[in-house]
């Protein structure tokens, strides 16, 4: 275990991995509910500012359509707009300290009505500053999305270089300069390798790493997925 190391996950927000699950609310999505998405984005800007929102105000149960909720749900964890993990990633979590972090059972449903309530949903509010910027740089990445319209998102790659303050407070959190990322201290990164957790379907967490000694580093370039 090395305490000047922090993990990263950016599995939740993959778009290519996740299962397509959506809030939803009495059976519909927020596709056809457009109030359910705005609801979403509000909530994860009040979560970038720090603030931690209410587990009333998230989304009691997500819907898919065409899969099989009991059989075809196995990631430990995956998202969109909300991030879901697993009950026995959530189990391991619990062993640290996860300061202002909200993890609370959800159903997940298909159009079918099978159930899966295997998953929690889960929200931070702890946030603060973790790339160091006079050593490194996030990757910038332009996202094109099926309706033609992009989005220009900040993430972070192994190469990066962390702030020495990033290693003091909770075991969990994000960094509001950087996008659609989940931070982890080494001892819960560590503890959620040991159970299993970064292997399986796409990498599972997908777990990397981000040292806070070490040379800078060279720019990163901007991609597009």
């Amino acid at each position: 275990m090395d305490e000047r190391i922090i993990w990263f996950s950016q599995r939740a927000y993959d778009h290519y991995g996740h299962p397509n699950y959506l809030p939803a609310k009495d059976g519909q999505t927020e596709v056809e509910v457009p109030e359910l998405r705005d609801a979403a984005i509000e909530r994860g800007r009040r979560l970038e500012r720090g603030e931690l929102v209410p587990a009333e105000e998230f989304p009691d149960e997500f819907c898919i359509r065409r899969r099989d909720a009991s059989k075809k749900l196995g990631m430990p964890i995956f998202g969109l707009n909300e991030v879901c993990v697993r009950k026995d990633v959530a189990d391991v979590m619990r062993g640290f300290d996860l300061g202002r972090t909200i993890l609370k059972p959800v159903t997940m449903r298909s159009e079918r009505g099978e159930i899966n309530e295997d998953y929690l949903l889960l929200a931070t509010a702890n946030n603060r500053p973790t790339i160091d910027d006079a050593r490194s740089e996030p990757v910038f990445v332009t996202a094109v999305r099926r309706s033609m319209l992009t989005s220009r998102d900040t993430l972070v790659h192994p190469g990066v270089m962390a702030l020495p303050s990033a290693l003091e407070g909770p075991d969990l959190w994000t960094d509001p300069q950087v996008s659609r990322t989940l931070f982890l201290s080494d001892p819960l990164a560590q503890a959620l390798i040991e159970a299993g957790f970064n292997k399986g379907r796409l990498g599972g967490m997908a777990l990397k790493q981000v040292r806070v000694d070490g040379p800078a580093v060279q720019s990163a370039n901007e991609e597009t997925i």
